[in-house]
């Protein structure tokens, strides 16, 4: 019998501990590929809400250029309508995001709105 044969019947020898892994090949090395750059993107896409500024309906502003925290008192200002106004919910989007864009926050679609008192 060799002696460096483990007992155990399964026929390892005790230095192939010491054997370094093999590098990555077929579809572990794919994974590192695109793994990295996907990574990266959605790190990126994160990136985008630290520069806009949300309302609690779903409206976003600014972005990168411009930032949305430049707009915090047009947002209180819009939000203490709604409430002056009683707008119902179902109008609120729209009433907050016209709102803004009269209070010359930067919105792409100014044109479509009523006019906000």
């Amino acid at each position: 019998m060799d002696p460096r044969v483990k007992p155990g019947g399964d026929g390892s020898r005790e230095g192939d501990a010491r054997v370094p892994p093999a590098p990555p090949r077929g579809a572990e090395r794919e994974g590192v590929r695109w793994g990295l750059p996907l990574c990266l993107a959605l790190l990126l896409s994160g990136c985008a809400s630290q520069f806009g500024l949300a309302d609690p309906y779903g409206n976003l502003y600014g972005n990168y250029y411009n930032h949305g925290a430049d707009y915090r008192w047009q947002m209180l200002t819009c939000e203490q309508a709604i409430d002056d106004q009683s707008v119902p919910d179902a109008r609120r989007k729209q009433f907050m995001r016209c709102c803004m864009g009269a209070h010359g926050v930067p919105i792409p679609d100014l044109a479509s709105c009523p006019a906000v008192g």
